[in-house]
């Protein structure tokens, strides 16, 4: 952007986010403390200020990098944007100051020294897991939170590593001696950035002397830093610890997850958890596992640009972009290790000449439109192992490159799910399987459908580790959203999940179907972690992506919850159900020109109007007090098929239009929940019940909501911004169930990684 920081500020970004004050300026651009307007919340919002191209291409890549981690000592990236002056980024808003700012005028406390410089290794330790150097850390991009957490910003000039590069990046004071030598980047790079910022904050001063930055730099090239052991009264392993990370030789400093638990168990306090792949590969349950979980096989592949047919405009950009993204995803993806290859397709270091599987394709223009063809190739043996066509408009590339890249990324990664059980599962069997996975990704279908499917398939194949995950995820699927056609499922639910446990548990889908149980029951630390896991070894399986999704924009979490479901509905358009909790978020704020243009996007992509279409349209007309809205919601309902709900939502909608039916409303509904219904829907419709009757007796809508607050009600968005709820607001009973809510929503993120 070419305009100065200063002038941004009130300025109506993207027509969503309200610019307030400069929270910091740096060479790439500013970062300003802005408001969502939509979600209702702040965020933080870096803008360019400059048009430079490299700039760009800069902020692109670290929104690429940054979305890699998930950690709760890395800032979160929330999105990318477009507005009128140029491209900008929304993150997390980390209320506090840096580090530089918090060690400026004083020495602090040693405690608080190794506990800060834990918390910044725990999310190095994160990143590294995942192939991404940081390269530019300093005190500067180290934010201490007013409630003392620790977060690492900033991956402007972060790196994938493995990649070969002479780029010299980096602020001089906090480079490490192979990065000044212009080497390639590596996770001991960022270590050693840790043991200068260490060796600051401990000692007030710096390791190398000199009268300029460049001049500190190249002291460190052949110089050893000085030996803590012996300074003042600090204890012999913390120096030494500090010393290990300052080594000149980077194959001598330790791990980031190892100094992550060193320096946690340097202080007083409770030594962290020791961070590594390995201490996330176990189920997520109650109890601690008793035997070691099975390995899980890992493929390496190497994704080269994808060539163009025909008159392709800037044809090298689109394959080398969607190459990039299809890098970026994959390298997410758990059992999938990324070989990074040049620009040309050339592989980067001698020692990465062979990989499992090749990932190549093709891009082609038409009608204005991008015609994509993808192949999976076995490398050893040339055999096409798999391939799909893909395809949307053309505009502009990142979009278009992210959405590609992660239809393919999911095509990818249940092909090499169901893969290693292809020789060993007769061919009935697999297709039952595959018939099952396309019903589970068909939002308005029965899970029940593919639970019968899958119980065939294992009838056939019982030790069909893919088939057992799948069937424990249709089973809670329908459990958890009421499916009548699924018969007893309070008993059967939690077995299929043990089962799955047992026999697959590196597969998402075990997780996911965990994550869905444990928010039925009310265990929900349990069922965050268990979602925020299947979404980290998938990044791109949609249904995972939505359930996350919808938990965060209900739970506290909103601007998170929904970036997170317009990138699932930008993966897989037609699962419209991802917008549903986008609609209710514009609905919630007033904003209903919003709300009835996401609700009319979500019709035409299902074309025949749904049980939740006329459901969320009735819930607004009754927040609202719209009769007129309540009278459509009555007519779209008459379009749908019959459903089990039909006479309760007729009902509600007629009261909501001015019918006098509010007797027969209350005898259908106390009915109603007198059938089986799973904790998830009687929630839901102790919710609309609180809703219909608030305005006309508060005294029963409150039983309504007390029996919602006993179930596990986590919806403190509805609580807190829902207008039907008004008149039950000063009630004793409203603010003890609100309290219990947001305890009970503080639970569920107080221990996740996500």
């Amino acid at each position: 952007m070419s305009t100065t920081g200063p002038s941004l500020s009130e300025r109506l970004v993207a027509g969503r986010y309200r610019l307030g004050d400069c929270l910091g300026k740096g060479g790439m651009g500013a970062v300003f403390r802005a408001f969502d307007e939509i979600i209702g919340e702040p965020v933080a919002l870096k803008v360019i200020l400059h048009g430079d191209p490299d700039l760009v291409e800069r902020l692109k890549r670290e929104v690429v990098l940054a979305r890699r981690v998930t950690h709760k000592n890395i800032a979160r990236t929330f999105d990318m944007g477009l507005d009128r002056d140029g491209p900008f980024i929304t993150m997390e808003l980390i209320e506090g100051e840096s580090l530089r700012a918090r060690f400026a005028d004083h020495a602090r406390p040693l405690d608080e020294v190794v506990l800060v410089l834990a918390q910044i290794c725990a999310g190095l330790a994160a990143a590294h897991e995942v192939g991404v150097i940081h390269r530019d850390l300093k005190p500067g991009n180290v934010l201490v939170g007013d409630d003392g957490r620790v977060v690492v910003i900033d991956f402007g000039v972060a790196a994938p590593a493995g990649l070969d590069t002479d780029e010299l990046v980096g602020t001089f004071d906090y480079m490490s001696p192979e990065q000044v030598r212009g080497t390639a980047p590596r996770p001991a790079s960022d270590v050693y950035a840790v043991g200068l910022m260490a060796f600051e904050m401990i000692t007030r001063k710096r390791p190398f002397e000199g009268a300029t930055a460049h001049e500190r730099a190249f002291a460190r090239l052949d110089t050893a830093a000085p030996s803590l052991v012996g300074f003042g009264d600090l204890p012999d392993d913390v120096a030494r610890l500090v010393d290990r990370c300052l080594d000149l030789d980077p194959e001598q400093r330790p791990p980031a997850a190892d100094a992550a638990t060193l320096f946690a168990g340097l202080a007083k306090a409770k030594p962290a958890p020791r961070i590594t792949r390995s201490a996330h590969a176990a189920p997520v349950t109650d109890a601690a596992p008793t035997t070691a979980a099975p390995r899980q096989r890992v493929r390496t592949i190497r994704v080269l640009p994808f060539s163009s047919e025909g008159p392709v405009a800037r044809a090298w950009d689109v394959g080398e972009s969607l190459a990039e993204e299809l890098r970026d995803l994959l390298s997410r993806t758990k059992g999938i290790e990324v070989l990074w290859s040049t620009r040309d397709g050339s592989v980067s270091s001698p020692n990465e000449a062979h990989a499992d599987l090749i990932v190549q394709g093709t891009v082609r223009q038409e009608n204005g439109a991008l015609l994509v063809t993808a192949r999976l190739i076995e490398d050893t043996s040339g055999d096409q192992l798999w391939s799909a066509r893909f395809d949307g408009p053309v505009g502009e590339l990142l979009d278009i490159g992210t959405q590609l890249a992660a239809q393919i990324t999911e095509s990818l990664r249940l092909e090499l799910e169901a893969r290693p059980e292809r020789d060993q599962v007769s061919e009935d069997a697999l297709k039952l399987y595959l018939q099952a996975r396309r019903i589970l990704r068909t939002p308005t279908s029965s899970p029940s459908q593919a639970l019968r499917l899958l119980d065939q398939c294992l009838e056939i194949a019982p030790s069909f580790p893919a088939a057992v995950a799948a069937r424990a995820v249709a089973v809670a699927r329908a459990y958890f959203l009421g499916d009548f056609g699924a018969g007893s499922l309070i008993e059967e639910a939690p077995r299929a999940i043990e089962r799955a446990l047992a026999e697959a548990p590196l597969l998402p889908d075990t997780h996911l179907a965990l994550g869905l149980l444990a928010l039925q029951e009310g265990r929900f630390r349990i069922a965050t972690d268990a979602l925020v896991r299947t979404v980290e070894m998938a990044p791109t399986y949609t249904i995972a992506l939505e359930q996350l999704g919808r938990t965060e924009a209900e739970s506290g979490r909103g601007a998170q919850g929904i970036a997170r479901l317009k990138f699932a509905a930008r993966l897989d358009p037609e699962r419209r159900t991802c917008l549903y909790p986008v609609a209710r978020a514009y609905a919630l704020r007033n904003n209903l020109d919003a709300f009835d243009r996401t609700l009319a996007e979500i019709v035409r992509l299902g074309q025949k109007p749904t049980i939740e279409d006329v459901s969320m349209q009735l819930r607004v007309a009754v927040w609202t007090q719209s009769a007129e809205r309540a009278r459509a919601a009555r007519r779209r309902l008459d379009e749908i098929p019959e459903h089990f709900a039909f006479d309760l939502i007729g009902l509600a909608a007629d009261m909501a239009a001015g019918e006098p039916v509010d007797r027969t409303l209350r005898t259908v509904t106390e009915k109603f929940l007198e059938l089986p219904l799973s904790p998830r829907l009687r929630t839901v419709i102790h919710q609309s019940a609180c809703e219909n009757w608030a305005r006309r007796d508060a005294a029963y809508a409150a039983t309504h909501l007390d029996a919602a607050v006993e179930l596990p009600l986590t919806d403190i968005e509805w609580i807190e911004l829902c207008p039907s709820l008004d008149p039950l607001r000063q009630t004793p009973g409203f603010e003890r169930g609100r309290t219990i809510v947001q305890e009970r929503v503080r639970s569920m993120w107080s221990s996740t990684r996500g």
